[in-house]
């Protein structure tokens, strides 16, 4: 059961990564932005946008424990992932500086 959980949040993930410039482009035409606001919004979307099939995989795995009566996951699993989340943040931090 994981596994069709997971292989329909990587392949959601791949659509809407493929799709992420038609929707980027429609949130734009529906607000009406300065542009540096438009290009920090851009830079966010686009970078999150990647992020998407891990999110939505994690949302999988949560489910499918809970299934299982795994009540600690729900806990731990999302403070594993912000930490994870935290470092690579810290890391392209300081490999951009």
């Amino acid at each position: 059961m994981i596994g069709r959980a997971l292989l329909l949040a990587g392949a959601i993930g791949a659509v809407l990564i493929a799709l992420q410039l038609p929707i980027l482009a429609f949130a734009f035409w529906l607000i009406d932005a300065s542009p540096q606001v438009e290009r920090y919004a851009r830079d966010y979307f686009l970078i999150r946008i990647w992020a998407m099939p891990a999110v939505l995989a994690g949302y999988a795995i949560i489910g499918w424990y809970s299934g299982l009566r795994g009540v600690l996951l729900h806990l731990f699993f999302p403070r594993v992932l912000r930490t994870i989340g935290k470092t690579c943040g810290q890391i392209v931090q300081m490999a951009a500086h």
